[in-house]
């Protein structure tokens, strides 16, 4: 899998990578191990693989079974590792209730909720992100949970990851100074709900506009609405980033706007119409409103002793209505009030 050229992380199931293939620094910390024979495949990495539950119970009540819930395999991988990937529940719940480790990589830097996402095992990861696993997987892999839930379209998982606190914006893919985060990722495969989703709860769509004009003052890169025309997306997709406060007039390293760009499409057609038509009242004042919130508290609207009309309109529910979950907590009202 690729984006702009650049490999996301993944797992191939044949292609073994030694630990003495590690990049540098690494092979010595504790996340992974240097003696190859304690790296091997224990009876418990076996049972929790197959999913067999029952013997999973009987070896963790012996002394051997419990020195071997957090070995590592040749894989780099723990039975948590072997049973997330599977989607096998009742193990996974039985190893956390011992003590598994629920952050640590494998040896491609992959957690075990990262495993049971590219798995699209929905109880699994939610059965992780509960016992305090990060929704955010190891800092040194390619791929987040959140970009592959996004990428894949599994609307339940990303919903899931950001309400257990997955940064929304977070992503270690770099294609020059382009960073591709989770709504990039929804736009490549054509995501719409997870793409309508990602926006709802705060994902930046000015994010790399953002993040180079202040890290190298004025220099370009392209903006989402680029992306969007590159990936023949249909025109409802510009009209999201336009709604979400997206910057229409944003040059690409060539200087060219995404209404610049040399494609024949119905979306490059909607872009020039919108790029020569101001933002209505309406849309301005919701994005003044949100944007002063910010994305910790925009998913916590509906607590404002406001009209239900207006509240659904600052909720995208226009839009995003079928999308859009409600999460609890804090007290809102006495944030904005002071």
């Amino acid at each position: 899998m690729f984006a702009f050229g650049r490999p996301v992380a993944d797992v191939s199931e044949n292609a073994r990578i030694p630990l003495n293939m590690l990049p540098p620094g690494q092979e010595s910390t504790a996340c992974w191990r240097s003696n190859v024979d304690e790296a091997l495949d224990t009876e418990l990495h076996h049972v929790a693989e197959r999913g067999d539950a029952a013997e999973v119970k009987n070896l963790l009540s012996t002394e051997e079974g419990q020195a071997s819930i957090n070995r590592r395999n040749d894989y780099g991988c723990m039975p948590l590792h072997l049973a997330a990937a599977q989607g096998h529940q009742e193990v996974i719940r039985l190893l956390v209730r011992n003590k598994a480790k629920l952050n640590f990589p494998d040896v491609k830097a992959q957690t075990p909720v990262l495993l049971a996402v590219k798995g699209r095992h929905v109880g699994c990861v939610r059965i992780l992100l509960e016992a305090g696993a990060n929704p955010n997987g190891w800092q040194n892999s390619l791929c987040t949970p959140l970009y592959q839930a996004a990428l894949d379209g599994s609307l339940e998982i990303v919903r899931d990851l950001v309400t257990h606190g997955a940064d929304v914006d977070l992503s270690h893919i770099r294609v020059g100074l382009f960073v591709c985060t989770p709504l990039y990722g929804a736009i490549i495969h054509k995501r719409l709900d997870c793409f309508k989703f990602l926006l709802c709860s705060g994902a930046d769509p000015n994010y790399n506009k953002n993040r180079v004009q202040k890290m190298f003052p004025g220099r370009a890169v392209q903006s989402f609405f680029h992306a969007v025309v590159k990936h023949k997306c249909p025109p409802e997709y510009a009209h999201l980033l336009m709604e979400f406060g997206a910057d229409l007039h944003q040059r690409d390293e060539m200087d060219k706007t995404a209404a610049d760009l040399h494609f024949k499409s119905d979306t490059v057609d909607y872009i020039r119409e919108m790029a020569a038509t101001p933002l209505t009242l309406k849309t301005t004042c919701r994005l003044f409103i949100r944007g002063n919130l910010g994305k910790e508290k925009v998913s916590r609207l509906p607590e404002l002793p406001l009209p239900t009309k207006l509240v659904d309109y600052l909720m995208y529910k226009p839009e995003c209505g079928e999308v859009l979950g409600t999460t609890a907590g804090g007290d809102l009202v006495s944030d904005v009030q002071t």
